[in-house]
């Protein structure tokens, strides 16, 4: 039996497979492309990452087709022995008929007694030229998706974002105020700052004026400070975007996943009422885990963003009827969107005495996750993690054209940004968000607005933005080095996570000159 006779049409029979393979690979790509072009050509940015792997994998294929061919050109004749071998060496494991093949082709090179002695090894320069360029077009292709996968796995370099900004204490704009603060007590002559002997929580419930969903109240923890004398001031602690609890637990941000997920929430709660004030955290509403019955089968169609700002004046309304509450020395404290709400509700209620904008924003939502995407794209592109920007901008792609429909003839009933979320609600989240600034403008209690050098969920420029709708009110602003959107030093992170020790500080120091007014005055 001739065995190099067989083992040269295997070969030709191989190259055959591998070019249809890879014309069948380009024509399906292609056709993907045009199809999804002809739905939406925003849309054919998603398929690069697949235009790339196609490309791989068509490299991939070509390099065998060309070991295939040299080594059924040549083996016949006594030549193409090493070509061979890497051809019979990458088809091991393609079960069953690959393996076969290799096996064979193995048996015949190297160890079948008649056949390995007909090769001929004087060409042994130019086999190796052919062979070397079939292997650089294996290898630079994987050498190219292995950078790109590398690339895709780096986490984001803090330090890098921190630099990009110079770090904000500005307290300009506040005005001179007598008496104690919120975190102060009478002390001789003067005021002294609180230090409680601990905390004490409470399960408790609270009813909502806007029984949307079926909701007729909220469930929360009251924190109260122990050691101090009451009725003390207070604060309510309004959720960032999302599904929260009352915790408001974050694994992470834009920039990167923490060791280990933060309460945000609860160390707030808790730092707030060590100094004295009483505290309320709750479970949003949109909480699923929290209301599962609520939730199961719900109707979303009737849910507003505003109905957060309501629950959030139910829960103040709440304090202020607790006797352990001062009711006219409420601080509201917003994280994220939360923060961008705590104007409107401290505008809403005259018991508020301090608005606190953690991370908060005044822009459009619309403008901000489509902006927050872009910023990912571009951190990811300056750490040469292309695949993951292609990702994050065809993402950011969907969801423009999504929220641009608000612009022209659309269904107001569309969820299409998911989770339930019905584009009239979404423009009329945009209509309250565009009165923002001038919500700012106008309010007549203290502002303490902090965000972070590092935080690129909401951008530091943020702050600015902030600071002249404000328009020259008494409100202070503040830039933490290092701190990311939850509220941690991303710089130097502890494990597990903390808040921020400058966050605390300066936000201690702000309360310290916010007059508290005598309970009843």
């Amino acid at each position: 039996m001739n065995h190099l006779r067989i083992l040269k049409y295997l070969n030709f029979a191989s190259v055959a497979v591998l070019v249809l393979a890879i014309l069948l690979t380009v024509v399906s790509v292609l056709g993907s492309v045009w199809f999804v072009a002809k739905i939406d050509p925003a849309a054919t940015a998603a398929l690069a990452p697949s235009l790339v792997i196609t490309g791989v994998t068509t490299s991939l294929l070509g390099a065998m087709a060309w070991f295939a061919l040299m080594a059924g050109r040549g083996i016949e004749n006594g030549r193409g022995r090493v070509a061979q071998t890497l051809v019979a060496v990458a088809s091991l494991g393609s079960v069953p008929l690959g393996t076969a093949f290799g096996v064979y082709a193995i048996w015949v090179c190297w160890f079948n007694e008649e056949t390995k002695a007909g090769f001929d090894d004087s060409d042994v320069r130019g086999e190796v030229i052919r062979t070397a360029f079939g292997v650089s077009m294996m290898g630079v292709p994987l050498v190219a998706i292995g950078a790109l996968s590398v690339a895709a796995i780096l986490p984001t370099n803090p330090e890098r974002l921190n630099a990009e900004w110079e770090p904000i204490e500005d307290r300009s704009q506040r005005r001179d105020v007598k008496g104690c603060g919120l975190n102060e007590v009478v002390a001789g002559s003067g005021c002294e700052r609180v230090v409680a002997t601990g905390v004490r929580t409470e399960e408790v419930q609270f009813d909502t004026r806007k029984t949307v969903m079926g909701f007729t109240g909220l469930n929360g923890t009251l924190y109260l400070p122990e050691g101090v004398s009451g009725p003390r001031p207070a604060a309510i602690l309004v959720h960032g975007s999302g599904p929260q609890s009352r915790r408001e637990t974050s694994p992470g941000e834009v920039v990167g996943a923490y060791d280990e997920p933060i309460a945000i929430f609860d160390a707030l709660a808790h730092a707030l009422a060590m100094q004295g004030l009483v505290v309320l955290t709750y479970d949003k509403r949109s909480c699923g885990n929290c209301y599962p019955d609520l939730h199961t089968g719900a109707d979303y169609t009737a849910f507003r963003f505003s109905l957060f700002m309501d629950d959030a004046l139910d829960g103040i309304a709440y304090l202020a009827g607790r006797s352990e509450t001062n009711p006219d020395a409420i601080a509201v404290v917003g994280h994220s969107q939360g923060g961008g709400f705590a104007p409107h509700i401290g505008a809403a209620d005259e018991r508020v005495a301090a608005v606190v904008m953690l991370a908060g924003f005044t822009g459009t939502f619309r403008d901000a996750l489509i902006d927050q995407l872009e910023r990912v794209a571009l951190i990811r592109i300056a750490q040469w993690d292309w695949l993951g920007a292609w990702n994050v901008r065809f993402q950011k792609q969907v969801y423009r054209t999504c929220l641009d429909q608000m612009d022209g003839e659309h269904d107001p009933n569309d969820d299409c940004l998911g989770g339930g979320t019905t584009l009239v609600a979404l423009a009329e989240y945009d209509e309250l968000n565009h009165r923002t600034p001038e919500t700012l403008g106008a309010l007549e209690v203290p502002v303490f607005a902090i965000s972070g050098t590092v935080d690129r969920n909401i951008p530091p420029e943020e702050m600015a933005a902030i600071k002249s709708a404000t328009g020259g009110g008494d409100a202070e602003f503040h830039l933490v080095a290092g701190m990311g959107h939850g509220l941690t030093d991303l710089l130097e992170p502890s494990s597990p996570p903390v808040l921020h020790p400058e966050l605390l500080e300066r936000l201690a120091a702000f309360l310290g000159t916010v007059p508290a007014p005598a309970v009843g005055e």
